[in-house]
């Protein structure tokens, strides 16, 4: 496969660069994407309603990342009715297959169309700092390095989003939450299956991040199981989430 299809048949190895560049070949496609700014968008049914595609068909399979983004906004309090500033800033820690999907993310200026959309997607995973428009106002900016390493040179961000992160599996987190939590912005995570956001939630109690809100399973996973070599657990890509948000004083 090709673009956000690329991973989807298990054929690239995840230490595979990610392809991630303006010559994608679905850039164009996705930009003419567009439900009039429909936030009531609660489930895949309304999202393929609202985009006017089959949810028997295989777009879901590759929009589980800007879908759960979508309802991160929606639980953060940070969509186009509810945000009351022009330019919506989110920060994208650690992102690995959402480089192969880039294309993806014009749909997130349909839904939320009357503000200006600015995606700072922010790892190692990253080959080289870049930056393109997509559709109607969603700008995404490519940033290598570790985030509590090159945080400082970006604009502030309004919130945080971690995907399938790991929070409990790599040590390089640590400074990364620190970093998130004197931020004091929303930061939503997901991971595959509820182990792993529970373990997630350990790390930010052990640095002081008090969520809580429970762990909740997404709405827009990604509709496809998989199955893991070290447990029998459901799994999905954003199969759970949870959400940090600093408590009004």
């Amino acid at each position: 496969g090709k673009g956000p299809w690329r991973r989807e048949c298990g054929c690239a190895p995840r230490s595979q660069p990610s392809e991630h560049s303006e010559d994608n070949h679905c850039w164009q496609r996705y930009r003419a994407v567009s439900c009039g700014g429909n936030v009531d968008v609660e489930c895949w049914k309304d999202m393929c309603d609202c985009l006017g595609v089959s949810t028997s068909g295989p777009l879901p399979l590759v929009l589980d990342y800007v879908a759960t983004m979508f309802w991160a906004l929606k639980i953060c309090g940070m969509q186009s009715e509810q945000h009351e500033e022009q330019t919506l800033t989110i920060h994208v820690l650690g992102p690995e297959k959402e480089l192969d999907q880039l294309c993806t993310f014009s749909v997130l200026g349909a839904l939320n169309h009357k503000v200006r959309v600015d995606i700072y997607l922010v790892g190692p995973a990253v080959r080289q700092n870049s930056s393109a428009v997509l559709g109607e106002g969603v700008h995404i900016n490519l940033i290598s390095g570790l985030y509590h390493n090159v945080h400082d040179s970006l604009p502030p961000p309004d919130v945080t989003m971690a995907f399938n992160a790991g929070l409990a599996a790599y040590p390089t987190w640590i400074p990364t939450l620190q970093v998130v939590k004197r931020l004091k912005v929303p930061f939503f995570c997901t991971d595959y299956c509820e182990e792993a956001v529970f373990r997630s939630l350990t790390i930010m109690h052990s640095i002081g991040m008090d969520v809580s809100e429970a762990i909740h399973i997404n709405p827009f996973r990604k509709p496809l199981m998989i199955s893991s070599s070290d447990n029998d657990l459901p799994s999905c890509s954003n199969g759970f989430y949870l959400c940090f948000k600093i408590k009004a004083s």
